[in-house]
């Protein structure tokens, strides 16, 4: 599952869903400041946290503020979750992440969410998987029960 770019010919994908992208921080964060301009000059000012799972130093937020001529202060890179919750309550770092994601980090770790200052549309969710297992009856079978769950799925996810 993922937001795959440019998908190797060895690669099938399809779509999901989409969810919105939100700006993630502690509670008393400047940024929630009513006092300071909230807008995409100031979102990318402040230092990121990119979760990249390849390693790499973007992620999909990074491909859509270059497509606006924009560029983040990526700050802290780390490979998954696990360590987001703590680096964003004891610093100003922000991160963008899909909204589900940003409600769970609220009720778990008292994180706030912001809608972002720009217009992105929304991110696609897409199932990805190696070409060699489309007839393979149990791949197929998985790939059915992703979707069904994916179908199920609050967009909002404001009661999840």
């Amino acid at each position: 599952l993922g937001w795959p770019d440019n998908l190797p010919s060895h690669l099938q994908s399809e779509w999901l869903f989409d969810e919105e992208l939100v700006c993630v921080c502690r509670n008393g964060h400047p940024v929630l400041s009513s006092g300071n301009p909230f807008d995409a000059e100031a979102l990318v000012s402040y230092p990121h946290i990119v979760v990249s799972a390849t390693g790499g130093q973007r992620a999909a937020f990074d491909n859509l503020l270059a497509d606006r001529g924009l560029e983040r202060r990526a700050r802290v890179f780390v490979a998954g979750f696990s360590a987001v919750p703590e680096l964003l309550c004891t610093s100003d770092m922000i991160a963008v992440f899909t909204k589900r994601l940003a409600i769970i980090f609220g009720k778990s770790h008292g994180l706030i969410y912001k809608e972002l200052p720009l217009e992105l549309g929304p991110l696609g969710h897409f199932l990805v998987w190696p070409s060699r297992y489309d007839g393979d009856p149990r791949h197929s079978w998985c790939r059915d029960q992703i979707r069904e769950i994916c179908g199920g799925l609050d967009a909002t996810a404001e009661t999840n």
